[in-house]
């Protein structure tokens, strides 16, 4: 469906569904998916790695992989790339694999501190884009 077929005589209705047509066609696997996984229990302060399993069928197709971090108060959420106020960074997505994303902290960053270092509880998020 093209937007060629677009009508001057359509009301309202015929030309809402005839652009539903074309959206519904430019999504046809065009456009990237996400995909949310948690990142689950992690001591930030003690371990300074995290493999989350990713899901994704082909990791060839993941283009990009985002990371949010939950203090333990639950009241800050940070994207791993932050820097402290010293400058030193946060952290970062380090590698994607076949099966995982491994997360990672900085020595000294905003991360290797008390305030993320509670256990059983989900550190936070990462978003996953990808394409099919």
């Amino acid at each position: 469906m093209a937007l060629s077929n677009l009508d001057p005589t359509d009301n309202f209705l015929q030309v809402e569904a005839k652009l539903d047509a074309v959206i519904d066609e430019l999504n046809n696997n065009r456009f990237m998916k996400y995909a949310v996984v948690n990142i689950g229990d992690w001591d930030m302060d003690a371990d300074q790695f995290k493999i989350v399993t990713h899901g994704i069928a082909d990791y060839k197709k993941i283009r990009t992989v985002e990371a949010i971090i939950r203090d333990d108060s639950d009241v800050s959420y940070n994207n791993i790339n932050v820097g402290s106020p010293t400058g030193i960074a946060g952290g970062g997505v380090n590698t994607i694999t076949s099966t995982s994303v491994y997360l990672g902290r900085v020595t000294g960053g905003i991360f290797d501190a008390a305030t993320y270092d509670s256990t059983s509880y989900n550190r936070g998020y990462v978003t996953i884009g990808y394409v099919e």
